[in-house]
């Protein structure tokens, strides 16, 4: 039985979605926030791994990010069909709700150091989110590359080997749940009808991360 991942490699996608729930739940306490994931042949109907519940809606297609070695950044590959979807499914809101979600580490053990000197939060500052809207229909793949280690991380979109797109700025966990509590991301559960398409239909079978009732400390002002 192999008890750990193989620490030289890429986090899986699994992986960077399990820690990315886990963090925006824990943020958001004590709001009453859970995460609605659907099963693989659901997911391709939705277009989604995570849309968040509760108070309030947006939805998070994660991606496993691959080394971009000259820039010091990672790239991520988009499946086209699927990102249009996301595009044609949840039109564009007054209040960004469609993300695309991936980390920017290299290896395991990366995310393990960060995680061992503050807790799962210390992995918040290297998980990003992307609005899936600034991203355009046909893009094949986005680099995401910081001017310095400590800089704010850029996204470029790209098709083969040209950026077809303006860059746009992603936003860290920390920053995104910040959004969600000041109203400047997601939609009031209100407005789900108004920008989710009459294509999605209620699922029998759902699994759930759900956040406790307990406020969390640790990230400060994030939940305040």
């Amino acid at each position: 039985m192999r008890l750990f991942p193989d620490w030289g490699t890429l986090p899986s996608e699994s992986t960077i979605e399990q820690v990315g729930n886990s963090l925006i739940l824990r943020a958001l306490e004590p709001r009453p926030a859970w995460f609605f994931v659907p099963t693989r042949r659901e997911e391709a109907t939705r277009a989604y791994d995570a849309s968040l519940q509760g108070f309030k809606n947006c939805v998070i297609q994660y991606k496993r990010a691959a080394i971009l070695k000259k820039a010091r950044g990672v790239t991520v590959r988009l499946n086209v069909t699927q990102h249009q979807n996301l595009l044609k499914w949840y039109p564009a809101h007054v209040h960004p709700h469609v993300f695309i979600g991936l980390a920017e580490y290299w290896t395991y053990a990366e995310m393990g150091a960060d995680v061992a000197r503050g807790g799962i939060i210390g992995a918040s500052p290297h998980l990003l989110l992307v609005d899936a809207h600034q991203i355009p229909a046909g893009t094949r793949q986005i680099d995401i590359i910081r001017t310095h280690p400590t800089g704010e991380p850029i996204a470029f979109p790209r098709t083969g080997k040209s950026r077809t797109a303006p860059p746009t700025t992603c936003s860290t966990i920390p920053e995104f749940v910040r959004s969600l509590i000041s109203c400047k991301v997601g939609v009031q559960s209100m407005e789900h009808s108004d920008v989710v398409g009459s294509s999605d239909l209620p699922l029998p079978r759902v699994s759930v991360l759900f956040a406790s009732p307990v406020a969390a400390q640790t990230f400060g002002p994030i939940g305040a």
